[in-house]
């Protein structure tokens, strides 16, 4: 099982409105290996390999959160032997001889990097045309008016507002101050994740919010069905999640319930009390219980297949189209992504 995993695998540059920093989750190092087990568990795998969290943080403005990285030792911390082996994090692994080799890669040991290094500017201000791209941006999101009033953005002393609530209200926003040069790239090529989770974004938090402040109504919407997915507006989000359902009716419906379920329990009631901690186990119990084994009739996929060629190795890859992305734009950018799901 290769599943994302450790402390600091998203945004944790909170604020509250008086300036005060709101300590992550991360904070309290919960056992790293009690969290892979419990996923090992449901999904059943033989093995897991620590994943998709060995990032140091290399900008002077965000080597801050490196107080909050998951160190090599803190993977088998918790982790319950039943679950399957836990293997090192870096290894080079043999399919046909069922066997594994440790790679035991030198530490990253390279010294942080000034912001300028990366063409930011913390004092440079807005462009002329920049405002108009950040407004088309995230007014794109049918999704974000439910949830949020406004978005204010702080770049080099200087604010711009996008008022998302069709009725003037100011209740619940979010503040984002960000050097210009990032913050326009995330906008222009429309990967807004990477500079959340880059964590030298500082965001503000104003009025009410769940205790994982951008979940469920604006990341998802926004750098998981937006940017990547391209479902923006409520007739894309709709031909969207179809794709989905279409594939697999029950198992879709199974996991909107599992999911509702989940968010209202996680944020309704105090993270990692009592009553969280006792729901948390109930789950993963009824998660890692064996389903009964289904016999499935062989299927010929007869949706549209696009060949595209890499410039390195002159190899195809074979993309299989759903209905919705057979409809959708292909939009080029100077950050080439190809996403296979």
């Amino acid at each position: 099982m290769l599943h994302l995993s450790g402390y600091t695998t998203d945004v944790i540059n909170f604020y509250r409105e008086d300036g005060t920093f709101i300590e992550p989750r991360a904070a309290k190092k919960w056992p790293v290996g009690r969290s892979m087990a419990n996923w090992a568990r449901q999904w059943g795998t033989r093995f897991t390999v620590p994943f998709s969290s060995m990032h140091l943080y290399q900008r002077t403005d965000s080597v801050w959160a490196d107080q909050y990285k998951t160190h090599i030792t803190d993977y088998p911390v918790g982790w319950d032997p039943a679950a399957g082996e836990l293997l090192p994090a870096f290894v080079r692994y043999d399919a046909v001889k069922d066997s594994f080799t440790e790679i035991n890669p030198e530490p990253n040991r390279q010294p942080p990097l000034d912001p300028t290094h990366f063409g930011d500017n913390w004092a440079e201000p807005f462009e002329p045309e920049d405002c108009g791209k950040i407004d088309r941006y995230f007014k794109s999101f049918s999704h974000l008016p439910t949830f949020l009033d406004f978005i204010r953005i702080r770049v080099g002393g200087i604010e711009h507002l996008v008022e998302l609530s069709r009725h003037k209200k100011f209740n619940r926003g979010l503040t984002f101050d960000a050097p210009r040069h990032s913050f326009m790239t995330s906008i222009e090529h429309e990967v807004f994740d990477d500079i959340l989770i880059g964590n030298f974004m500082k965001v503000t938090l104003h009025g009410q919010f769940p205790a994982r402040p951008l979940y469920p109504d604006f990341i998802p919407y926004v750098t998981k069905y937006g940017d990547n997915g391209r479902a923006k507006s409520a007739q894309e989000l709709r031909s969207y999640f179809s794709a989905y359902r279409e594939r697999c009716p029950i198992g879709y419906l199974r996991h909107c319930f599992e999911a509702r379920t989940v968010e209202a329990i996680r944020y309704s009631i105090e993270e990692d009390g009592s009553v969280y901690k006792a729901c948390a186990r109930a789950y993963h119990w009824i998660r890692a219980l064996p389903q009964p084994a289904k016999k499935r009739p062989i299927e010929i996929d007869s949706r549209p297949v696009v060949l595209l060629r890499s410039e390195h190795s002159g190899t195809p890859l074979k993309l299989t189209l759903t209905p919705f992305e057979q409809n959708a734009t292909l939009k080029e950018t100077s950050l080439m992504r190809i996403r296979l799901r």
